[in-house]
């Protein structure tokens, strides 16, 4: 497991709450943030805000691109169908049959050769023993390090 800690700024997340952030990334972003996740944050505006900026802040920082919010459900087809796609079928197989505490995102390369997963937390949120035990076995079974991106806001 690899920890990375990153500062935003309260504003950012005061526009995200207001649904101005999300318009915005949404629009520039369309590669990684689909209808799905647009209504499914549309209908939450206090939830999903550390995952998009993690998902956001990979892609600028690295290329990679993010499935969020439920790419291990097969609900939702055009995730479900790019994770398989690009993981090994123990990969696959294991994260479907464990959805509970999945990481929060599945992040790959556009050209789909290099793939990792990440799980985000907040101000406020710790890895969970469970979490941490479900990050081990993934860490066992695929050979790569899940990253865990962890936010803390500027006092400035």
């Amino acid at each position: 497991m690899i920890e990375i800690e990153f500062p935003f700024h309260k504003k950012q997340r005061e526009r995200f709450r207001s649904g101005e952030l999300i318009q915005e990334w949404s629009a520039k972003y369309q590669q990684i943030f689909d209808g799905h996740d647009i209504r499914i944050t549309n209908n939450q505006p206090h939830y999903h805000f550390f995952e998009w900026l993690g998902a956001v802040l990979i892609y600028e920082s690295m290329g990679y691109l993010s499935l969020i919010e439920k790419y291990e459900t097969k609900l939702h087809t055009r995730k479900i169908e790019i994770f398989k796609n690009i993981v090994p079928p123990e990969v696959s197989n294991y994260i479907l049959e464990n959805r509970t505490g999945a990481p929060d995102l599945f992040v790959y390369s556009p050209d789909e050769q290099d793939w990792f997963f990440c799980e985000v937390k907040g101000l406020t949120d710790r890895l969970q023993k469970c979490q941490i035990e479900l990050i081990e076995k993934i860490e066992s079974i695929s050979q790569k390090h899940v990253k865990v991106l962890k936010f803390y806001e500027l006092k400035a």
